[in-house]
């Protein structure tokens, strides 16, 4: 994304005028950039996979019907295609960064994944993420390959999901709800036990499942507690059944390996023993 290019389209399209205040840290999902418009409405940038604006249109009226519904994430602002990139403008949102998830907590986030269902029906140019995921389980996918081709501890991991999925790579995972694609404690603001959910603009259709094992799966991954991943992992068994909590929650867990192995290869094995029992936690939902 260039900056100067998207707030030049960005301010000949949109009703209030912006200006760049600098960028923000983190984020897995590409450079944010925080920008505030001509009344002082503080908003943040960040990029869009869309190339056309149908594909943005239709992103930005199923967050606004899931906001509708209280869903309490980031409201888009503006957006649009700046060239050929595409580009959101998220409300900003204000609490700290969650660490971890109190039960109030993590009551509000799953009533949060329940205002997600049923959105994603019949919006067909939205992101795919069920197919996504289909993909990325399938024993002979890239992801499954690079854990195998990394070391032990990974190759392992791969072959206790490729069994853990054996036998439920069918029916087709459901395409009916809208899917946040990144819910982990890194997208969660807190304040006592209400939640804000950022980085919105990685929404797509698919299962809400995927949601829920992405969580539960971050929460093992990067320690914030056990009890609470089993409850997001229970959840997910309970909304979609155990073929799509199992296949959903080994994606999540072959994709961020896989993001160890590519960003942070001195890791990578750490992260896959934190990982190791997922399989066998997996199998013991059924």
């Amino acid at each position: 994304m260039n900056p100067e290019e998207t707030l030049l389209h960005l301010n000949a399209t949109a009703d209030a005028k912006w200006r760049l205040m600098g960028a923000l840290e983190g984020g897995s999902t590409g450079a944010a950039l925080a920008l505030v418009d001509d009344t002082g409405r503080r908003g943040v940038l960040k990029s869009h996979h869309a190339r056309a604006q149908a594909e943005l249109d239709e992103a930005a009226q199923a967050v606004a019907q899931a906001l509708s519904r209280g869903w309490p994430a980031a409201a888009w602002l503006a957006w649009g295609v700046a060239g050929t990139v595409g580009y959101v403008v998220l409300d900003w949102s204000e609490g700290d960064p969650a660490e971890s998830l109190s039960d109030g907590q993590s009551d509000a986030l799953e009533r949060a994944v329940e205002a997600q269902a049923g959105i994603g029906r019949g919006r067909d140019r939205l992101f795919d993420w069920s197919g996504h995921f289909e993909r990325i389980v399938h024993p002979d996918s890239g992801l499954h390959a690079k854990c195998l081709g990394f070391s032990s501890a990974t190759q392992e991991l791969s072959r206790a999901l490729v069994r853990a999925c054996e036998g439920h790579l069918l029916p087709p995972l459901s395409r009916d709800d809208l899917v946040h694609g990144d819910f982990a404690t890194d997208n969660v603001l807190v304040a006592g036990d209400s939640v804000s959910i950022i980085d919105t603009q990685s929404a797509g259709r698919g299962t809400r499942v995927i949601d829920l094992t992405t969580m539960g799966v971050h929460c093992l991954a990067w320690e914030q507690g056990r009890d609470t991943a089993v409850r997001f992992l229970d959840r997910a068994v309970h909304v979609g059944g155990f073929g799509e909590a199992v296949r959903c929650a080994s994606g999540r867990a072959l994709i961020a390996v896989c993001h160890a192995i590519d960003h942070y290869p001195h890791y990578a094995d750490t992260l896959t023993s934190r990982l190791r029992g997922l399989a066998d936690l997996l199998v013991s939902r059924r």
